[in-house]
């Protein structure tokens, strides 16, 4: 059995697209070779990608393929020559003396050579590379296949044999690079040595040039690094494993610093500090032993540079801060007028061209939350409070500058406005949940008011004739009907959907998304409702 390795080394891949990419082409590889040789089994299926390079190690591949004897039946004895003729050519046979007869039959036994496997390789390699799809591709130079990013170089070896694959205007060869910075210098593969040993030869080269090959080895040492800057301190991360593996398939060699938030920004709401760090600048936070956000967050660099990288964290925090001054001035800018003051803007904002606009919606919603809380018997004056002001916020600079932050702003909007909690915190939870992994909300009134939301878009939008078809769903109605059915399961609330004035194709929408979380065992088992 033999060992089959491929690198493709390119520009940057985006990190997101990186693990799936890899996984999917080695898969595609050995579907292939299945479908060449038949099945068999791997000893070892090692995959690896970094931001530069990815691909895969297969050991125990077939070695060959044995040659076939096949007889192919052709026309009758007594057909027209025409049809004779036409088999001849079908099979590249020069006439009748190549055939032999079975029964009424013309037949043709052939035989097929045996098939060396770096051959094979070759041209299994290069369909799968031509036939893989990303979601975001190129092209470059005078070439016509695409791929995510330019390639520079692709190494592919058959044993300690290269295996001439060609693609993009590369021809594969047994070399590769190190580290951009710090070890771009050829790596050349001394694959002609008998005690060459691929698979680890080929990852202790790369480390030497400060290429870590596994991201699970990348994202450990920025934890294990992470743990020595900051046990002085007190510190720990704050637990992100998404952020952690976007940070993983960035760096090639991670090199972890700290840099410090200037106290001035440390007044700013928590999740708008977590919103700059984290989804603009991929930076970790770091928090004290209560749970608390610290002014310490994590930088983590591509590089080893000198003086413990203060250079890296002086540009880290310019940028930064840059960041936090337009945070801090658009959420002072918005404080100058209350909240409420706000909700006239939403007549200008569509909610959808042929339900109308945001303040329609926002009227509708504060209507059927004082249905809802009145079958609930919650605060009428509350939900209402709550509903008129929950989408106030969408008019704000903060919130046209970091839209994920919509409900979380209108909180602390509230807040500073002087209404009552109870009103900002069902402001903050009324989007809620969006999406199965999403949290619900806690308050009853928040739970009420995101009911209203929910049933009043799915109301909307089925009145006009647009629902879900097959797997499209722009408007996330699936979700909006799953996130009324969990909400009230967790509060165990009984309504009559008919008093709310929700339409008998809604209901059923909804009924249908129930089974499904049923089936999925999404819901508990003895959870019953009836939506009448």
């Amino acid at each position: 059995m033999s060992s089959l390795f491929l690198e493709i080394f390119s520009e940057e891949i985006p990190a997101l697209l990186q693990n799936k990419a890899a996984e999917d082409l080695a898969s595609s590889v050995i579907s292939l070779f299945v479908e060449s040789c038949g099945k068999f089994t791997l000893n070892k299926k090692e995959v690896f990608v970094t931001p530069r390079r990815m691909g895969f190690y297969l050991e125990g591949l077939p070695d060959s393929i044995a040659p076939k004897k096949e007889i192919i039946r052709g026309p009758r004895l007594n057909a027209p020559d025409a049809a004779i003729q036409g088999f001849l050519r079908k099979y590249n046979l020069k006439d009748k003396n190549e055939l032999s007869s079975e029964g009424d039959f013309y037949v043709y036994r052939q035989v097929t050579e045996a098939i060396k496997m770096p051959a094979l390789a070759k041209e299994l390699i290069e369909k799968a590379l031509k036939n893989y799809v990303w979601p975001q591709s190129m092209r470059w130079g005078n070439n016509k296949e695409r791929w995510v990013r330019p390639i520079h170089s692709i190494s592919c070896l058959w044993g300690n044999q290269v295996v001439p694959v060609t693609f993009a205007g590369v021809t594969a060869s047994n070399f590769t690079f190190g580290h951009r910075f710090m070890a771009p210098a050829k790596i050349i593969f001394n694959s002609y040595n008998p005690k060459f040993k691929l698979n680890e030869d080929y990852k202790s080269q790369l480390k030497d040039a400060f290429v870590i090959l596994d991201p699970a080895e990348r994202r450990q040492s920025i934890l294990k690094q992470i743990e020595d800057k900051t046990k002085d301190l007190g510190l720990s991360w704050r637990v992100d494993a998404s952020l952690l593996n976007e940070i993983a398939g960035l760096v090639e060699y991670p090199v972890v610093y700290l840099g410090r938030i200037r106290a001035e920004f440390m007044d700013l709401p928590p999740e708008l500090l977590v919103t700059v760090l984290r989804n603009h600048q991929r930076y970790i936070m770091l928090e004290d032993k209560h749970g608390n956000l610290t002014s310490y967050f994590v930088i983590v660099s591509n590089i080893k540079a000198e003086n413990d990288g203060k250079k890296i964290i002086a540009g880290n925090t310019k940028v930064l801060e840059a960041r936090l001054y337009d945070a801090k001035f658009f959420l002072d800018n918005d404080r100058k007028t209350t909240l409420e003051s706000k909700v006239e803007k939403l007549k200008i904002l569509v909610y959808h061209a042929q339900i109308g606009t945001v303040y329609d919606h926002v009227m509708r919603v504060q209507q059927l939350s004082t249905l809802i809380a009145k079958q609930l018997g919650l605060n009428e004056s509350l939900i209402s409070r709550a509903a008129y002001l929950a989408k106030a916020d969408l008019t704000t600079g903060i919130v046209g500058e970091f839209p994920e932050l919509q409900g979380v702003m209108g909180y602390y909007y509230a807040l500073h406005d002087g209404e009552e909690k109870e009103v900002a915190k069902a402001i903050a939870e009324h989007y809620k949940p969006q999406g199965l992994s999403d949290s619900l909300p806690n308050t009853e009134i928040g739970a009420a008011l995101a009911l209203a939301d929910k049933l009043c878009a799915l109301n909307s939008f089925f009145a006009q004739g647009i629902r879900p078809t097959g797997s499209k769903d722009p408007y996330a109605l699936r979700r909006a009907a799953i996130g009324v059915l969990r909400i009230l399961e967790k509060f165990n609330w009984q309504l009559s959907f008919s008093q709310l004035q929700i339409s008998q194709d809604v209901i059923s929408f909804i009924l249908t998304r129930l089974d499904s979380l049923r089936i999925e065992g999404t819901l508990k088992e003895n959870w019953q409702i009836n939506l009448v």
